[in-house]
């Protein structure tokens, strides 16, 4: 397996860990509070381990690569920013609505990596 293929299956898990926490939220008594985050720090913890550093690693070969990975680790931080600010009370609706743009970001620059790294592999062969 190559490292493209390791960040491809690293993706892939972490949208099938997502859509097992959203299996879990509609069989539970989940608040939507709790539910972003643990979303959020499954998010924050698999970027960081996984999928960053795998990246980071590549980015220099690529001038997107560089650009992708410095949003996605903008994006990161910024999750992680504000899921600690989720745990204390207050304003949880705008944090909320932060908090689920920001996932969306993650989401579009994840989807931005995958579909450049399957291009390059179809051109491969």
């Amino acid at each position: 397996m190559n490292a493209t293929d390791a960040l491809l299956r690293d993706f892939d898990r972490w949208d099938d860990d997502l859509a097992r926490l959203e299996d879990e939220y509609a069989a539970g008594d989940w608040a939507q509070r709790e539910r972003l985050m643990i979303t959020a720090q499954r998010t924050v913890t698999t970027y960081r381990d996984r999928i960053l550093p795998q990246l980071r690693a590549e980015a220099p070969a690529t001038t997107y690569g560089h650009v992708v990975a410095d949003q996605l680790t903008h994006a990161v931080d910024l999750l992680d920013d504000l899921q600690r600010e989720l745990v204390r009370p207050g304003q949880t609706a705008h944090l909320e609505l932060r908090i689920n743009e920001t996932l969306a970001v993650i989401r579009v620059l994840g989807t931005v990596v995958r579909r450049v790294h399957q291009l390059d592999h179809a051109h491969q062969f």
